[in-house]
């Protein structure tokens, strides 16, 4: 027969126990545990219901249950990691997330911190049957699609900022992707310099105008645009880099501080993959890029041979991927704009700065800043 300890509403033991048969007694409490286990890739572990269980069968959830009689939440937290799925821990390992009081319980939350392949696990008969570690962004799919059990997603709810938090703090990023136009150059974007360098700009608005519009996909306004480009000798690029590009503050230093921490930097953009290079060479990335613009003797044609877009974005960064041995599931992206999106989709974490509205409950964290030192509390923890 198992037995539970039983606490007042204030908490307090009452040196009476309850049997898990018996209904409770409106004023008593019992302790319950649950304990969510992340690991170094930013991922949470789920386990599956045994179909045969009264309540939620067949959907996923955490591990939990109740405390016995005698035992302290955490001592009650580590058996039931142990049984369910033969992760041994030990209690100071455990993080407390929060307490939710909920009609005839104290429920205490904690998280833990452990490597351990799905198939290493042992899952207790009769109660879980399957497990997988799924990103933050897949719970919020089961979440979505009602498989999650009700009153896991319910717990996590007043406490969801605290669980990501300790979830990514031990996830170890390798590299940074950042975005060139409106991310890093705040006072105008890369084909916008180059047709005022070309005096072509106030034709260049125009097609803009059209695009804001919805007249033009922003595709189509770029290979316009390029058109306006022809005749315009590239070695200009290098001479009014600085009289015309203003970029966002602190960007050298952030860099350096990203590289001393141990990440690769890289900039990948739809924009001119020649205005990407001089950026590069003024402040240095890892690797750079970007669509290619056609040059003939050292004058764009104003064809675009290859324009990155959106899916192209997300093709480079797979490229630097594969080149460093690193998964995408690595990579913090930071963006502004629609353009960014697949990246975002794919990342292990994305940071949207000076957002378009198309980035909104698409990104990771937000932020609205003219100091690039300030997106270093998404990336660095310790």
């Amino acid at each position: 027969m198992e037995l539970w300890d039983l606490y007042d509403e204030n908490r307090c033991y009452l040196n009476r126990t309850h049997s898990r048969e018996a209904l409770m007694v409106t004023g008593e409490y019992h302790i319950v545990v649950e304990v969510w286990t992340a690991n170094s890739r930013g991922e949470i572990l789920l386990t599956l219901r045994h179909p045969n269980k009264k309540d939620y069968p067949n959907t996923w959830e955490n591990t939990g249950g109740s405390a016995l009689t005698g035992e302290s939440s955490r001592e009650a937290a580590v058996r039931e990691l142990k049984e369910e799925t033969g992760i041994a821990a030990l209690e100071s390992e455990l993080t407390l997330l929060g307490t939710k009081k909920e009609e005839t319980a104290f429920v205490d939350i904690y998280i833990v911190h452990k490597d351990i392949p799905v198939e290493s696990l042992t899952m207790q008969e009769g109660e879980t049957v399957e497990a997988q570690w799924v990103s933050l962004k897949r719970l919020d799919e089961i979440i979505s699609e009602g498989l999650l059990a009700l009153p896991v997603v319910e717990r996590l709810k007043p406490i969801r900022e605290e669980f990501e938090k300790h979830v990514l703090m031990n996830k170890r990023f390798k590299a940074i992707c950042f975005d060139m136009d409106g991310t890093l150059i705040r006072n105008t974007n890369s084909v916008e310099f180059l047709c005022r360098l070309n005096n072509r700009h106030q034709e260049a608005k125009e097609i803009e105008e059209k695009e804001d519009l919805g007249e033009l996909s922003w595709i189509e306004a770029d290979h316009r645009k390029a058109k306006l480009l022809e005749g315009l000798e590239v070695s200009r690029i290098k001479d009014n880099f600085d009289k015309y590009i203003k970029v966002i503050h602190n960007l050298d230093m952030v860099l350096r501080k990203l590289r001393d921490t141990g990440f690769k930097v890289i900039l990948v953009t739809a924009g001119p993959v020649q205005v990407a290079e001089e950026f590069s060479a003024v402040h240095p990335f890892d690797k750079v890029y970007g669509s290619n613009y056609e040059v003939i003797e050292g004058k764009f044609t104003g064809r675009i041979i290859k324009h990155l877009g959106d899916k192209g974005k997300l093709s480079s960064v797979i490229d630097f991927c594969e080149f460093c041995k690193i998964s995408i599931d690595e990579v913090i992206s930071i963006g502004d704009s629609a353009s960014d999106l697949e990246v975002f989709k794919h990342s292990g974490k994305s940071i949207a700065i000076n957002y378009s509205k198309k980035l909104v409950g698409k990104a990771d964290a937000y932020i609205e800043t003219e100091n690039l030192e300030e997106i270093l509390k998404f990336i660095i923890t310790d």
